[in-house]
């Protein structure tokens, strides 16, 4: 076979391939709309994202067959190098996002602390209950370790997260004195900082405090990053995510760890000289 026979089967299958995985990736966000899922920012990125991968798949496709020579043939080369270092730095980040996520036996710590998730009117949600009822599994392991519940109070909550988790815990039998709550953040940025706050509150040092992190097992990889960027010396105990929104919430963290990875990164000081 020549090398250009060889080249366009190779770009053929490729483009094609592209094509696939941009549609499927759009299809199942947009019948997940039909489920009852948000119609927010994220989820229709993440359909505007799959159109956009089929149609550089697509480009590629037609463009198979074509002697290109000069700035189409750099411009080709340049789209196809940008798919494959992106999919592969893709595919390293899942991995690392996957792993990070798999449970041991959980430590013994000093402090629990459950990261917030949505709350719909006063009732937690999926996501939410799921990371309550493995840190309920670890208070009740732990008697003597006390829970930070961090979690403001966003569009379409009646009350603050770290108010309707200390209900949700409370009611199965956890007293509420070992309960410190968080009320003020609003991303995972922010429940490390102002947990760390809350701590150096009670008297306690937050570098020394042994603290095991409870949230959702794709979401770990990130609060790591984000609590050792607020000085927080953590290990993870994570919840599972249902098989059926494994595809969501994986896509979804690839772009929330990448944001948070180049654009939280304010100065811990800036919170500290104002704790209130």
């Amino acid at each position: 076979m020549k090398f250009e026979n060889r080249r366009a089967v190779v770009l053929g299958v490729f483009g094609l391939l592209v094509i696939i995985a941009g549609l499927s990736h759009s299809l199942y966000y947009l019948t997940g709309f039909t489920r009852g899922w948000e119609r927010d920012i994220w989820n229709m990125l993440q359909v505007i994202a799959g159109l956009l991968m089929a149609g550089v798949g697509y480009w590629i496709f037609r463009w198979r067959n074509r002697k290109l020579t000069g700035k189409a043939l750099i411009l080709l080369r340049v789209v196809q190098s940008a798919v494959v270092i992106g999919g592969l730095a893709c595919v390293v980040l899942l991995i690392a996002i996957w792993s990070t996520g798999r449970n041991s036996e959980p430590q013994k710590s000093d402090y629990l602390l459950i990261l917030g998730a949505r709350v719909k009117g006063e009732t937690v949600s999926l996501s939410l209950k799921n990371r309550l009822d493995r840190g309920l599994d670890y208070l009740n392991r732990y008697p003597e370790a006390r829970a930070v519940l961090s979690g403001g109070q966003g569009p379409g909550e009646d009350l603050s997260e770290a108010e309707a988790m200390k209900r949700y815990l409370v009611a199965r039998g956890i007293p509420e004195s070992r309960l410190i709550l968080e009320a003020r953040s609003t991303d995972t940025a922010e429940n490390m900082r102002f947990s760390k706050v809350a701590l150096k509150q009670l008297g306690v040092d937050p570098a020394t405090a042994s603290i095991t992190v409870v949230t959702n097992d794709f979401h770990m990889l990130r609060a790591k990053m984000l609590a050792k960027r607020a000085g927080l010396q953590v290990t993870g105990y994570s919840s599972r995510t249902p098989e059926y929104t494994i595809p969501k919430a994986y896509t979804r963290e690839l772009a929330a760890y990448i944001n948070s990875f180049l654009f939280d990164r304010q100065l811990e000081n800036k919170l500290e000289g104002n704790p209130s």
